[in-house]
């Protein structure tokens, strides 16, 4: 009996072992829908839900090929952008064998991989890009094809590319060599810059809160990038952005175009920009300027004209005009940043006024400029040559002795200032063109000139134009060397010589477009008394005083400012640069008219 046991209870066990192995290798006979219930079931399921949890994501990679574009903004062309290309183009013959060579983010798209560096057109350099002050910089890879090094401005961009370098491939240059590692997608580092900078409101407002509002396009973007940059970089705030069509409202700064996302003016000479400031509840500044200038070139000048005064530490308002004002994006020596300190005016007669300017320039010298500003439908300027004669060659006179004589010749003299340039060192004659009574005593086929026609209409033109449309129309003429300002904008004030962009006492003569002319004196060559005026400088004073046209004179120790103080006795206000008055050969005077 115990036998028979023990032989049942074995083929109890031999069945049951086959039934295990038979579920545990096909289904569960018994629940073929795996069954929760079923311990084989419910092992087996627990075996392979866990193997799959273990299974690693697939790790990507960058792979640096001698075949690697390096993606740039078609107009990047700062020292540090170079300095970052070239560092780049240098580490790949190091770690590739070969240059590495950058391409214009304007060329057309192709398939490979791309390292984007500084801002470009590309949605994830934009993206990296817009969230930097000036000095953060980062660099990530993005995915096997595309790996983003930005900085906040081109100076950090650099250090950027220094760094990713370094980081990502060990290089250094004239340090390490450095060798190449694949990069696994998502390797990033980011540096966030922690400023000091002084507590700045713009008009009155925080300048934070303001939104830097643009087009939209491609060259819309990158100049608030700019901008946005330009005012981190002095304050440590970074504006919100917004295109103007999704612009809600609130303190805004427009870049390239007016609250109605279109140009504020319908043209633009070559260089030239307009900052116009609105007050109210929302303060709206506009920056705008066409294609026919960078943004880059904007809002470079625009910080080093607007921005350049905020201190390190503090508070500092960013205080602006209302209205219009008129700059040119010109060479960086040509705009020195004239800050006005001081503004008098009196009166020299009911038809004139005296204005005379305080400035400071950028190192904190003081520039003074006289001016006396005409009502045309009262007051004409003539051409007061020595002894009031006809002459040209062999005559000189100083500007006093001049309007002297245009007095006994019967004119009632209100003020004047030195004329035309002229041949110091021979025989005095007149560099430009003369007219003096209407009777022409001097052409010149080259130099611009101002003049007032027959109809007493003031003219401000070039020699060509007199040949062809002034000849015998006018009543007085003298000659000059540059027209500053045309309609409104800088025109000849910057060729890169030492005669436009350097400091001298200045002399100009300008035309505004309420009839009303104005005559010019910046002293200079002084430091302690006038540090002078570039001709960019010259343009912007009297672009100031409301001039849309204006012509340079002759300047240097020529330059002198006259007012009448009595018959028979003259002022001189301003302090001429030699110590004495200069013999001239010609002076333009203010005179009633009859």
């Amino acid at each position: 009996m115990k036998r028979l046991n023990r032989f049942l209870f074995a083929l109890i066990l031999t069945v049951l072992c086959v039934a295990l192995a038979a579920c545990s290798s096909y289904e569960c006979e018994a629940c073929r829908d795996k069954d929760p219930s079923c311990p084989v079931c419910s092992a087996e399921s627990t075996s392979q839900s866990g193997t799959e949890a273990e299974t690693p994501p697939e790790i990507r990679y960058f792979r640096l090929t001698e075949d690697t574009r390096l993606v740039v903004r078609g107009e990047s062309g700062s020292e540090d952008m170079m300095e970052a290309l070239d560092t780049v183009c240098t580490a790949g013959m190091s770690l590739v064998g070969a240059p590495l060579f950058p391409v214009s983010d304007g060329d057309p798209v192709e398939d490979g991989v791309e390292i984007l560096i500084g801002y470009t057109n590309r949605p994830a350099s934009i993206a990296a890009a817009t969230s930097l002050t000036y000095y953060d910089y980062m660099y990530e890879v993005v995915s096997p094809e595309c790996v983003v090094i930005c900085g906040g401005g081109d100076e950090s961009t650099r250090l950027a590319v220094q760094k990713f370098l370094l980081d990502c491939y060990g290089y250094e240059h004239g340090v390490s060599a450095g060798e190449v590692r694949e990069l696994a997608v998502g390797t990033s580092y980011i540096y966030r810059h922690e400023y000091t900078a002084a507590d700045v409101t713009l008009c009155g407002e925080d300048i934070g809160n303001f939104t830097v509002v643009h087009k939209g396009d491609d060259a819309g973007t990158y100049a608030a990038f700019l901008l946005r940059g330009a005012i981190s970089r002095v304050t440590g705030a970074l504006p919100a952005t917004s295109t103007a069509d999704a612009f809600t409202g609130g303190h805004a700064i427009y870049i390239g175009c007016g609250t109605d996302g279109e140009h504020i003016y319908e043209r633009f000479n070559t260089g030239h920009y307009v900052v116009r400031y609105t007050p109210g509840a929302h303060q709206t500044v506009v920056i705008d300027a066409t294609s026919g200038i960078g943004s880059g070139e904007v809002v470079n000048s625009f910080a080093r004209e607007v921005l350049a005064y905020v201190p390190e530490s503090g508070a500092y308002d960013i205080a602006l005009p209302v209205g219009d004002r008129i700059y040119c994006a010109a060479l960086p020596n040509e705009f020195s940043g004239l800050r006005l300190e001081k503004a008098e005016t009196t009166t020299l007669t009911d038809a004139v006024r005296y204005v005379k300017l305080t400035y400071s320039d950028e190192n904190g010298a003081p520039v003074l400029a006289y001016a006396a500003i005409a009502d045309l439908s009262r007051v004409t300027a003539i051409n007061a040559t020595p002894n009031y004669a006809d002459a040209i060659r062999n005559a000189k006179a100083t500007t006093p002795q001049a309007m002297k004589a245009a007095e006994d010749a019967g004119y009632k003299v209100i003020a004047g200032v030195n004329a035309d340039f002229f041949a110091m060192g021979g025989d005095y004659r007149p560099s430009g063109l003369c007219v003096k009574q209407g009777k022409e005593l001097n052409v010149s086929q080259t130099r611009p000139w101002f003049g007032i026609t027959h109809e007493g209409v003031p003219v401000i033109a070039t020699a060509s134009q007199y040949a062809s449309r002034y000849e015998g129309k006018l009543a007085e003429a003298v000659g000059g060397s540059d027209i500053i300002l045309k309609n409104g904008f800088y025109e000849d004030v910057g060729d890169g010589s030492e005669f436009s962009y350097t400091r001298h006492p200045r002399t100009a003569v300008g035309i505004t477009g309420d009839n009303e002319l104005i005559i010019l004196v910046v002293d200079g060559r002084q430091p302690k008394i006038s540090n002078g005026a570039s001709l960019t400088d010259l343009a912007y004073i009297m672009a100031a005083l409301g001039a849309r046209e204006a012509l340079n004179l002759d300047g240097g120790g020529s330059s002198t400012f006259v007012t009448n103080a009595a018959t028979g006795s003259f002022k001189v206000c301003n302090s001429p640069s030699g110590g004495s008055l200069r013999s001239v050969y010609n002076s333009l005077v203010l005179v009633e008219k009859e």
